[in-house]
């Protein structure tokens, strides 16, 4: 398992909780529906190494209050609701473990799908992330096999960082409570089996690539945005209306076409999720390329 350092000296407890929650993670190369719908970078670099991912308790916040906040949905789950229940798929003779956070009962063998984030507010205004989205189908298509109806897919989020100013400085972009969901689109079993099948091979690929041949994770698995060119007026914050560029010389053509006072100012991309969240970004050659890379 992952180790943990405790930099400020925190109540211990705390580590207990992230090696009580490491322990539930399956560590058996067999693919689960979760790992399914991640990168094939990021879930091979964890098996291979789990035990040497050494981690900063004091960061490890989100993860307790995710799993806590699940907990909470699986205590409120009606009583004909499906609450964090273990079930399985079989695709291809392959069996694939999955637990749904809820599924709430709406009549006869009719279910919705509700999947419990706590996130920040950013990931709901851009509709949040395409591997939620997969993930949601995966579980979708596994009920089905069941024999369940499935009515709806939704996300529930609970977001971390939503401030009460923020509907008022971006109404209509900024999301007006704390608490929202968002209603995926549902792909229907024959897509989605298919998706899984292609999913399913990108992870066999896998298995016996050295660490630095393993396929690149995309912009959209690392949670990233393009570096890009900027107009900004005075106050620093980039000017409405086509103000970031794709590189200088468009930024500077349209500085000169403003009628606001500005400048032109080069603004890097990000990887969220290698920076951020990826517990294995130290074992990862493309997280170390990224980091080396000098703004163009």
């Amino acid at each position: 398992m992952p180790s943990y350092f405790n930099p400020t000296g925190v109540w211990p407890g705390w580590v207990r909780i992230c090696e009580f929650l490491d322990e539930q993670y399956d560590q058996s190369k067999n693919i689960t529906a979760t790992k399914l719908a991640q990168p094939p970078q990021l879930v091979a670099l964890q098996h291979r190494h789990w035990n040497q991912i050494r981690l900063n308790v004091c960061m490890e916040a989100d993860r307790i209050l995710g799993n806590a906040a699940h907990w909470l949905m699986a205590r409120a789950a009606g009583p004909n609701d499906v609450a964090e229940q273990r079930m399985f798929m079989t695709v291809d003779e392959m069996t694939i473990p999955f637990r749904p956070d809820l599924l709430v009962h709406e009549g006869n063998d009719v279910f919705s799908l509700h999947d419990g984030k706590v996130t920040k507010t950013w990931a709901v205004r851009l509709g949040g992330k395409d591997e939620w989205t997969m993930q949601l189908n995966i579980y979708a298509y596994g009920c089905r096999q069941k024999g369940m109806k499935i009515s709806r897919l939704w996300i529930e989020f609970l977001l971390k960082d939503w401030e009460r100013l923020g509907p008022i400085r971006e109404p209509g972009r900024y999301p007006e409570y704390p608490l929202d969901r968002l209603e995926v689109e549902d792909w229907g079993s024959e897509t989605t089996e298919k998706i899984i099948r292609n999913r399913l091979g990108l992870h066999a690929k896998v298995a016996d690539i050295p660490d630095v041949q393993l396929p690149e994770c995309t912009i959209s698995e690392r949670w990233g945005t393009q570096a890009r060119w900027a107009v900004v007026g005075a106050s620093g914050k980039a000017l409405p209306k086509k103000a970031n560029f794709g590189s200088r010389q468009e930024a500077e053509a349209a500085a000169l076409v403003s009628t606001k006072p500005n400048s032109v100012e080069f603004r890097p991309g990000e990887n969220k999720r290698c920076e951020h969240y990826c517990t294995v970004r130290d074992f990862c050659h493309q997280y170390q390329k990224l980091i080396q890379q000098a703004p163009i």
